[in-house]
């Protein structure tokens, strides 16, 4: 949206205002410019993604990617929606602008995994079974490298300047490291014996320090990332399945299914700074509020638990009308947006008010996915 289309629109909607009338809609078109608005949810039954501005919390797209998407992930900077298809061992690229797809890329394999690097111009995708990974250039260069052998790939992580890329197995305990430059594995980071294999691996923004999550025991790596390095163990009550970095990359958020708790691991000591208590069957946490507060899913028992994570204890907790997937925040961290898959519908959680704030409807069957452009959370 330019300048002037902007002043524009707030002129009058500030008239509408005054004058006790709904202020204008917005128009029903993915503004590329300003992607970062947008809340995108894939669904079980078709392969259409349902596309929601933010600012009104409406559904405003629907795109057609003519396959269903397993997995998906979005690129600001170059206004592209890049899908995984699996079992039609195949990438999609769709252009947001002409809202076509403007690529399919062939793998030759299932893939399962996939992960932009920050400036969302190189995708990398893998199949954890035949231990192949594939790179490819999303900006015309035509960049395309192969590597075979890798022991079952179970998490991908580029580094901040895209330099290279970190591979986690999960058949052992350790991670290859991809160099773009030289084409091949120039590095394995041994993480110690005795450990299982990664079952999640995750940085921070910041790209300082990343965790291997080691999966039902509770196992935790602490890793210098530049120095390519472990540098801390720890044990939480477990299963360790996923972590959840802060924007301000000072810590962690890792979700404990045994007892029902959160973990905070700090970036700086590299230790369990706080335990706090969500609910039972919490498997993801969404940040908000600068960092301040976190939400806790628990898809088992429908719950959203409002975590304080200055005073360290559980603020509140909303019970959804629908089994709930995957949860994003946006607008600055002040809504979290949650797929209720049973209810065919989307939450809309405000986090400065702390209350579910309303229900989107229209977004397709059973939803399960929701995502962003520059979001920290997982690809979907």
């Amino acid at each position: 949206m330019s300048k002037r289309r902007s002043h524009a629109f707030a002129i009058s909607a500030l008239l509408a205002l005054a004058a006790g009338l709904p202020s204008p809609r917005p128009a029903a078109a993915i503004e590329v410019d300003q992607l970062d608005r947008y809340i995108f949810v894939a669904n079980r039954t078709s392969a259409e993604i349902a596309v929601i501005d933010a600012r009104s919390d409406e559904v405003v797209e629907r795109l057609d990617l003519a396959t269903k998407p397993e997995s998906f992930l979005l690129s600001s900077s170059l206004g592209l929606l890049v899908a995984a298809h699996p079992a039609r061992r195949r990438l999609s690229i769709f252009d947001l602008t002409s809202k076509r797809i403007a690529e399919v890329i062939e793998t030759g394999f299932r893939p399962e995994l996939i992960q932009l690097n920050d400036d969302g111009d190189l995708l990398a995708a893998a199949d954890p079974e035949a231990g192949r990974l594939l790179l490819a250039g999303l900006d015309g260069r035509g960049l395309r490298l192969e590597i075979d052998g890798l022991p079952g790939p179970s998490d991908l992580v580029f580094d901040r300047e895209g330099a290279r890329l970190f591979v986690a197995s999960g058949r052992e305990s350790r991670i290859d490291v991809v160099s773009l430059a030289e084409g091949r594995v120039t590095q394995v980071i041994d993480l110690g014996a005795g450990l299982p294999g990664i079952a999640d691996l995750v940085r921070t923004p910041g790209g300082g320090t990343a965790l291997a999550l080691h999966g039902q025991g509770g196992e935790v790596s602490v890793i210098d990332l530049p120095k390519a390095e472990p540098v801390a163990k720890l044990r939480l009550p477990g299963p360790a399945l996923r972590g959840f970095p802060a924007s301000n990359s000072q810590f962690f958020l890792i979700p404990n299914g045994l007892d029902g708790s959160v973990s905070s691991i700090s970036t700086w000591s590299h230790r369990e700074t706080a335990r706090l208590p969500a609910a039972p069957g919490v498997q993801g946490v969404s940040l908000g509020m600068f960092d301040t507060l976190g939400f806790a899913i628990s898809r088992s028992h429908r719950k959203a638990v409002a975590l304080d994570l200055q005073d360290g204890h559980r603020a509140k907790t909303l019970e959804l009308p629908g089994t709930p997937e995957t949860g994003i925040s946006a607008e600055a961290g002040t809504k979290l947006y949650v797929a209720l898959s049973s209810s065919d519908q989307v939450a809309v959680i405000d986090l400065m008010r702390r209350r579910l704030l309303r229900l989107i409807d229209g977004v397709g069957d059973q939803p399960w996915a929701v995502n962003r452009a520059g979001g920290l959370s997982y690809c979907h």
